[in-house]
């Protein structure tokens, strides 16, 4: 079996996209809040982080970032989606990434 790698693009575009889907679902339904939001990855035991960076393997099987609120603006989603990336490349033993570095994967819903 060869080295599995954490495509980590896909895995914080797909954070937001579920959130903006879920978030308009809720706005459509006149959800009220608080509402709480969870996201995460596990099954990580074994997985190397891609090799342009350096070769990292994952120190623990899974990470999750949850967070509650009444109000998940634009910003609100921004910083959330910020947080989980970094709970996400800490568990690699990276440099959290900047709101400015994920650009267009962390491109919220307006609601």
């Amino acid at each position: 079996m060869g080295v599995e790698y954490l495509v980590c693009p896909r895995a914080i575009k797909g954070w937001s996209l579920f959130l903006m889907t879920a978030l308009e679902l809720l706005t459509h339904w006149e959800a009220r809040g608080p509402i709480k939001v969870t996201v995460g990855v596990v099954g990580m035991t074994g997985l190397h982080w891609p090799p342009r960076i350096g070769r990292r393997v994952a120190y623990e099987d899974g990470i999750e970032h949850a967070a509650t609120g009444r109000v998940w603006n634009e910003e609100a989603q921004r910083a959330f989606l910020v947080s989980a990336a970094a709970k996400l490349f800490d568990n690699f033993g990276l440099t959290a990434p900047t709101e400015q570095e994920l650009g267009d994967l962390i491109r919220p819903a307006a609601v």
